[in-house]
């Protein structure tokens, strides 16, 4: 009787869950045609070409995590998590209050603590979490701060009619406003000095951990800048800018070069990672419309090729049980298939023409290089770095010698190569036609 019991409350939660992935994936498609204002269980949601991209991001992404962890234990812990993050990413993306905005940040706390904590690969993973869950909470209080202040001054936290009675305020309040949401989504992105939470997370956390950070979670500090901080306090942004700018450029240097001496494959991609929001949010607080439309595309590219390297990762450590370098050689006569996929990760990860990340990072640069020379060199010296890490990255896992104890290893699965698929095709096709992108966010960044 017992066991009838749970089978039927496994049946049950299967149901749920596949009936909650089939409205979730539809939800943002029915969408795609409405702009403006929509209203949600009461809640005003706004949905224009920024919004939409980074709804169909977090659609793209999450399926996958939840496909890739159907193996493994406790897999009910993993799809609760898993649900609860991207219901929670959608809402926030859609909302337009920036004190609902403050509630969203908060609740996808625990579902990724949890993530960390139960599927994270090794022993320092509590520690991991606790700082990860720490810097996010700690400095969520400048945000609520701010909204408290905004709430009882103007009456609400609309964006949209804070955007027209801001233009009041006097210098040094707006300054104030400024610093404190800022402290909270630089936390989120991470910029520097508030950047330390972000590589032990990606280190102890499991490979579906670091495809959510990095493909989705990091976003939420850029999309919030866009969204709220720029729109409400344009003076206080240029006032700040050589400053942040500066910053952004030596935190691609420095991370570029981090990379040069990593031996851990996932220490080494989340620091390119590191580098690549640092290219970001260089082009964050100036810049023409090019650098502008550069940078957007950058933040989604980088929420495809970031996710694919971690996959890529994760596929190795399930077969070798580690992520050191010196380990791996010569997988490209034994994993053909995974020696076409980790190339098209590595090449677009480093901007090649033609692949995902090159239009961005061109474009970003050509905005930049018009308005900061000097900080656009800073980043192209990182650029270089780039270049010189990811063909090591390349040579010593495919390149080399077969090592004798490492031949008794299969190729990729049948699932694996289903997740990996859709993957590929993007890298591709958002590196030969970034239009379709492109055009959205041109007419949000206009009209401002």
């Amino acid at each position: 009787m017992p066991r009838t019991f749970i089978n039927r409350l496994q049946q049950k939660e299967k149901r749920l869950v596949r009936r909650r992935l089939r409205l979730g994936m539809r939800a943002p498609l029915r969408a795609l045609g409405q702009e403006g204002r929509l209203t949600l269980r009461g809640h005003p949601r706004v949905m224009d070409g920024l919004s939409r991209w980074f709804l169909l991001l977090t659609r793209f992404v999450l399926p996958f995590s939840f496909l890739l962890g159907l193996g493994k234990e406790q897999r009910w812990v993993m799809r609760r998590s898993l649900l609860r993050v991207e219901r929670v990413l959608r809402r926030r993306f859609l909302v337009s209050e920036l004190l609902t905005f403050y509630v969203l940040f908060e609740r996808v706390l625990m579902p990724l603590f949890v993530l960390v904590v139960v599927y994270g690969s090794r022993g320092r993973r509590i520690r991991a979490a606790y700082q990860f869950f720490l810097y996010t909470l700690g400095f969520s209080l400048c945000l609520l701060v701010s909204c408290v202040w905004l709430q009882g001054t103007y009456g609400t936290t609309d964006w949209r009619v804070l955007r027209r009675q801001t233009r009041t305020l006097s210098a040094f309040e707006e300054g104030r406003l400024f610093r404190a949401l800022f402290a909270r989504l630089a936390v989120k992105v991470p910029m520097m000095p508030v950047h330390l939470w972000l590589p032990e997370a990606h280190t102890e956390a499991s490979t579906e951990g670091s495809v959510i950070l990095a493909g989705v979670v990091l976003k939420l500090g850029t999309y919030g800048m866009l969204r709220y901080l720029f729109p409400l306090y344009p003076w206080a942004r240029a006032q700040r800018a050589p400053l942040r700018m500066t910053l952004s450029a030596l935190r691609v240097t420095r991370a570029a070069l981090t990379c040069l001496r990593q031996a851990d494959l996932k220490k080494l991609i989340r620091y390119s990672s590191v580098s690549h929001m640092g290219l970001m949010t260089l082009g964050l607080f100036r810049g023409t419309l090019c650098g502008q439309l550069g940078r957007t595309l950058s933040m989604m590219t980088h929420g495809v090729v970031s996710p694919a390297l971690f996959f890529c990762v994760g596929f190795l450590y399930d077969r070798f049980g580690t992520r050191t370098l010196p380990v791996y050689g010569g997988l490209s006569t034994r994993m053909p298939l995974f020696r076409i996929c980790w190339a098209l990760a590595v090449f677009s990860n480093l901007a090649i023409p033609g692949t995902a990340r090159f239009p961005g990072e061109f474009l970003t640069l050509l905005g930049r290089f018009q308005e900061a020379k000097l900080a656009t060199r800073l980043s192209g010296l990182g650029m270089i770095l780039t270049a010189a890490y990811g063909v090591r990255l390349y040579t010593l896992v495919l390149g080399g010698v077969l090592k004798p104890h490492r031949t008794a290893r299969a190729d990729l699965t049948r699932r694996e190569r289903h997740v990996r698929l859709p993957f590929r095709v993007l890298m591709l096709r958002r590196g030969v036609r970034p239009g379709t992108i492109l055009d959205g966010f041109e007419a949000v960044l206009v009209r401002g």
